[in-house]
């Protein structure tokens, strides 16, 4: 291998080694910061087995994979509950576009009212940087809760015992932006892109929330801490494809520079 090769390629690898995720994470119940934004301790105080990590993922295309000027937002959810039951979540930044991506379905069948299933009264707002979601409650008995939301994955189209779809209905997508009815115990809440300035949180926002079942089931809910955390991919040991042209060029001088050894 030439000399000047072995320095590009001694460079590109301690680059790529030394790489590594940068993460940030804040609790907010509460921030001593926050104590003087009107209406922040809004509502009961929050149950004190509950805590709900909201992650904004830079770089993220809503799967884990890396994606330029995209971010995805996610939930885990912890302590002794039954799960996400509803969220909000508050954001500044250049947000070019932003979409609610919660698991939200409707099951119909011939001759029977709609039943509902979900994060089905939700929506997103990309001007002011927020998204929002939570079952509709009033539909009483043609509500049916899920349970595990942020905690284990889960399909909206299966069928009891897999699934909340009753016997005999049609499952349909309830989301305008086609979620899907898959979704991960890494519960994905939203997608979106920016420009310039990356999406930041809001930390001091009341529609920063999270509420989660009680656990044993029952439509019965409450607020949980939340914790507000930031991931970028940015910083993830994944080489440019100028990277790898460069190492896939040097390559061959490797190969070539190798002699079989004398016996």
């Amino acid at each position: 291998m030439t000399c000047r090769c072995q320095f590009i390629l001694g460079c590109l690898l301690l680059s790529y080694c030394s790489m590594a995720v940068a993460t940030d994470v804040t609790v907010v119940d509460p921030m001593a910061s926050c104590r003087n934004v009107p209406n922040y301790f809004n509502g009961p105080p929050p149950a004190p087995d509950a805590l709900v990590t909201l992650t904004l993922s830079l770089q993220d295309d809503g799967s884990g994979a890396w994606a330029p000027r995209k971010f995805a937002i996610y939930a885990d959810v912890s302590g002794g509950n039954a799960g996400l039951a509803a969220f909000g979540v508050d954001l500044r930044g250049g947000i070019e576009s932003l979409y609610n991506m919660s698991p939200q379905a409707f099951y119909t069948r011939s001759g029977q009212p709609p039943k509902i299933a979900g994060f089905t009264v939700g929506g997103e707002d990309p001007l002011r940087g927020k998204i929002w979601g939570m079952p509709d409650m009033p539909r009483g008995s043609l509500l049916i809760p899920v349970y595990g939301f942020g905690r284990e994955a889960g399909d909206l189209s299966a069928s009891a015992p897999d699934g909340p779809k009753p016997e005999g209905f049609e499952y349909h997508d309830f989301n305008g932006n086609d979620a899907g009815p898959i979704y991960n115990g890494h519960l994905l809440l939203g997608t979106g892109s920016y420009v310039d300035v990356p999406p930041a949180w809001e930390m001091c926002s009341v529609d920063n929330l999270a509420y989660v079942f009680q656990g044993g089931g029952g439509p019965e809910h409450y607020k949980a801490h939340i914790a507000l955390r930031t991931t970028d991919f940015r910083t993830n040991a994944v080489p440019e494809p100028s990277i790898l042209a460069i190492l896939s060029g040097c390559w061959p001088l490797v190969l070539r520079t190798r002699r079989p050894k004398r016996g």
